[in-house]
């Protein structure tokens, strides 16, 4: 699990504890633990006993992921913490810009920072892919020696935004369970090499002249 997902799953289970409603609790039993013996237990009703297991074993989980992100990080190369600083700063910039969309008046303003909420969605998917790329093999990305020419790299990473779209756009309306497994396996191989390929100079600069 990323460190992101992580930390997601700490907050919902954060705001869970402070509402601790039953049914709602059960979900994030299963989705985080799984339907083990205690859960199905659980599942013929709501009394005190169930109610205080529920709650034990989601905080014990709650605290058992914070440990985990916090050692994940502390173990992490100062470039990965320095990507999740950078990441971090664009999420709270594109929150402030959502705000002032909603009350600018302003078209040309609203516009222009509409097409900066979307640059930022870009800059995010290249930090995130390049963090997933370490979290998945313990190592950074070292870019190969580039000995395609600029223009067959540009297709190739043009070709692979659209791959992505599409292939994302499959998975979620895939109905059998292998179909939208094999297309999110293969969503996250696209987008592993979509991170690499942001990490060249040709698409460095293509970010830098392109909108």
């Amino acid at each position: 699990m990323s460190y992101e997902k992580r930390l997601e799953t700490v907050a919902r289970l954060d705001a869970w504890l402070s509402d601790q409603n039953y049914i709602t609790g059960l979900r994030l039993f299963r989705e985080c633990i799984g339907e083990t013996v205690l859960y199905k237990a659980m599942l013929r009703g709501q009394n005190s006993f169930n109610a205080r297991k529920l709650t034990e074993t989601l905080t014990a989980e709650r605290d058992r992921l914070k440990a985990t992100a916090q050692e994940q990080v502390s173990n992490e190369p100062s470039s990965v913490a320095e990507l999740r600083r950078q990441a971090s700063g664009l999420m709270n910039e594109r929150a402030a810009l959502k705000a002032q969309i909603r009350v600018l008046n302003d078209e040309e303003q609203r516009r222009i920072r509409a097409f900066r909420v979307l640059d930022i969605g870009d800059e995010l998917d290249r930090i995130y892919g390049q963090i997933e790329f370490y979290e998945n093999n313990g190592m950074l990305w070292e870019p190969p020696a580039e000995t395609e020419s600029d223009e067959m790299i540009l297709r190739r990473y043009l070709n692979l935004r659209t791959y992505i779209s599409r292939t994302a756009k499959a998975a979620e309306v895939a109905i059998l369970p292998e179909k939208r497994k094999r297309l999110t396996e293969k969503l996250k191989a696209l987008q592993e090499e979509k991170a690499q390929l942001e990490l060249t100079e040709t698409i460095k600069k293509h970010h830098g002249h392109v909108v």
